[in-house]
């Protein structure tokens, strides 16, 4: 460079080089932040998979840090759970050290609390969170869906969801989405019972073979 007097390289060397510091040690890995409230069941979602942390801690407001390949929970700035990532929607990862023991968790809420609120609804729903909370390996994994599925009788009253959850069963639906879909679609609602006693009989017709028919 005639106008500088030096080349590319001299000026590399005599300004950019002696700047230059060493790469890090771990290469810049990205990552989103959350925050979230811990459950009842002891876990945190993010992207609908839930990671346990320690079961004391609840029911406390953390921020998760979702990286490529691990998630990790913060409580005011300490790291108190760490995870591998997983990304099947549904998953639950525990990690035993999180479980509660003789903890007042177990006293405040039980398999039994979920199952008698759900038989004050009815039978169908008693069935339907007897179903979730045998679907997991342990039953406290199950806890934020009952309250999910219970809420749904004050959103949409406890005939509404006794309809769905007798729905449900009859189409072997067994999953809180489920439930949800069945009362936000009105499914509950055109095949209960009230409904099906409404619906006009058909009309007399030599064209018409009847259930006989098929005997």
């Amino acid at each position: 460079m005639e106008h500088l007097g030096k080349s590319r390289k001299e000026l590399y060397e005599l300004v950019d080089r002696p700047a230059l510091k060493p790469l890090p040690l771990i290469p810049y890995e990205f990552a989103l932040w959350k925050k979230a409230k811990i459950g009842i069941d002891y876990h945190v979602e993010y992207e609908e998979v839930y990671y346990s942390v320690p079961s004391h801690l609840y029911p406390a407001d953390v921020l998760i840090r979702a990286a490529e390949k691990t998630i990790e929970v913060f409580l005011n700035g300490q790291r108190v759970a760490l995870h591998p990532r997983v990304h099947h929607p549904g998953a639950h990862c525990t990690l035993p050290e999180h479980m509660p023991s003789n903890h007042r968790f177990y006293g405040e809420w039980s398999p039994e609390r979920f199952v008698r609120w759900a038989e004050k609804i009815g039978p169908e729903t008693a069935q339907i969170v007897q179903i979730e909370l045998k679907s997991r390996p342990h039953p406290e994994q199950a806890y934020r869906a009952c309250l999910g599925i219970l809420g749904f009788a004050r959103k949409f009253t406890p005939g509404r969801l006794e309809s769905a959850c007798r729905y449900a069963l009859a189409n072997e639906i067994q999953s809180y989405r489920g439930i949800k879909n069945i009362l936000l679609n009105h499914l509950d609602q055109e095949t209960s019972p009230d409904n099906l006693a409404q619906l006009p009989l058909p009309l007399a017709h030599p064209n018409i073979r009847g259930k006989d028919y098929y005997n």
